[in-house]
């Protein structure tokens, strides 16, 4: 905050654009800046701030485009979406953190994480040039030279910092034998190759030849992590059927920042979550949000009224008309074999741009015993037990504590078991999206 103070009362005309990790890092500030423009002297401009993150809606998000209005200097509160998306006219200053959030895998715990980490050379100077694009400008770096001097040159490739289970799936299906002398560009480590076959196998993809089973040919037809795969063609099986359920779900998983809550009011998220609470369980929760959502009269007050990210659900509703498409053509595929016929499947020509993303038929009705039955069956493999210090203690052994924004946060009792979508590292170590199973559904996982 200092810095962008001395650039306010100290340099010449011209916006500001800060560089930050995250929502609650530019919420944080955008407070703090608030409070200190209160006791600006009269003859000093104001500022107008404009924080600009993905989870913020869309309207919000335009505010950084217009115009500086007299008498005041535009500061913009950036993650790295304003470093190669978009452009901000009137930026002559940026302030870079040096720091950038980043998924990482950590093979060893079988764990895939959100961690804030040093931007790169490159990433650094792609910030500075962000300053002064119309004219000469300024970047102050909060960092020293010999800081700047020990940064990576570029980021650390993507393939090397993810779990490369899709990967490998897809790589079987093209009939690479033996993944290990495939020659990748960036060779990953072996124990995360290892990791990932593990991953693979847990979930029936490759049988213990390390060959494609057929369940993991029909994982490799759909466009998501192998986990998620495996958890929608379970819910195809009579025991379960709920795939109108778990396409839902994992719809509303593969879209972030499901709630946007202004930071003054973030007490009032535990009255919407309460007033939507499916027994101990986020993803049913969501799932019955959205399902109301479409059958609300007005869906902009829906929205207002209970913090939901309209941006987020439309997302969501997009993903979920594209892997039913894909889920159709397993069904069809299936009939195909059961009539047992050499005849080729002809594959529907989808055009997801012009269909109606609202046009399937939701329901607040359903049986979400059989959903909560399916969910611990798919994600077994992410599972929880509740330890002695009140935390959660993964299959890694690795320990984690519920995310604040989820309904079982707010349990009178903490469930024994959970199952949980990711982990996010940020003051604590936290677990989003998370349901309780109960002991016979994990007793075989942990």
């Amino acid at each position: 905050m200092n810095t962008i103070l001395q650039i306010h009362f100290t340099e010449g005309n011209g916006d500001i654009l800060v560089f930050l990790t995250g929502q609650d890092e530019i919420e944080d500030l955008e407070e703090m800046l608030n409070e200190r423009m209160e006791s600006f002297p009269p003859t000093v401009d104001k500022l107008m701030i404009c924080p600009i993150y993905a989870a913020l809606p869309s309207s919000a998000q335009m505010k950084v485009f217009e115009k500086t209005p007299p008498k005041h200097r535009k500061v913009v509160l950036a993650t790295n979406i304003a470093e190669t998306s978009v452009t901000i006219e009137g930026i002559k200053f940026v302030v870079d953190t040096g720091f950038v959030k980043i998924r990482k895998y950590v093979a060893s715990k079988s764990l895939e994480t959100l961690v804030v980490t040093p931007v790169s050379k490159s990433s650094a100077l792609q910030r500075s040039g962000r300053a002064g694009r119309q004219s000469s400008g300024k970047c102050f770096r909060l960092y020293t030279d010999d800081d700047f001097n020990s940064l990576e040159l570029f980021m650390t490739p993507e393939i090397l910092r993810v779990n490369l289970a899709n990967v490998i799936l897809q790589l079987k299906a093209l009939n690479v034998a033996n993944i290990s002398q495939f020659g990748f560009v960036d060779p990953p480590k072996p124990e995360v190759i290892n990791d990932s076959v593990d991953i693979l196998q847990a979930v029936n993809a490759l049988d213990e030849k390390l060959d494609l089973t057929e369940h993991g040919r029909e994982m490799v037809e759909l466009p998501l992590d192998p986990i998620f795969s495996h958890l929608l063609l379970l819910s195809l099986e009579e025991k379960f059927n709920c795939s109108e359920q778990i396409l839902t779900i994992i719809s509303i998983l593969s879209s972030e920042n499901f709630f946007y809550v202004p930071k003054d009011q973030k007490n009032n998220l535990s009255k919407v979550l309460l007033k939507f609470k499916f027994p101990n369980s986020d993803l049913l929760t969501k799932l019955y949000i959205l399902n109301k959502f479409l059958l609300s009269k007005n869906r902009n007050d829906f929205c207002k009224e209970n913090y939901i990210n309209k941006k987020s659900i439309k997302k969501a509703l997009m993903v979920r008309q594209q892997l039913a498409g894909y889920l159709d053509d397993i069904k069809q595929q299936r009939k195909k074999l059961d009539k047992a016929t050499d005849e080729p499947m002809k594959k529907t020509k989808r055009d997801y741009t012009s269909a109606n993303i609202y046009s399937y038929s939701p329901s607040v009705d359903f049986d979400w015993e059989r959903v909560s039955r399916c969910l611990a069956a798919g994600l077994s493999l992410k599972i929880a037990k509740l330890n002695s210090l009140g935390s959660y203690t993964l299959r890694s052994g690795q320990t984690a504590n519920i995310h604040p924004e989820s309904i079982v946060f707010y349990s009178r009792s903490k469930p024994e078991y959970l199952i949980y979508n990711e982990v996010v590292i940020t003051t604590k170590t936290y677990l989003r999206d998370v349901s309780e199973v109960n002991a016979t559904q994990s007793s075989k996982e942990m």
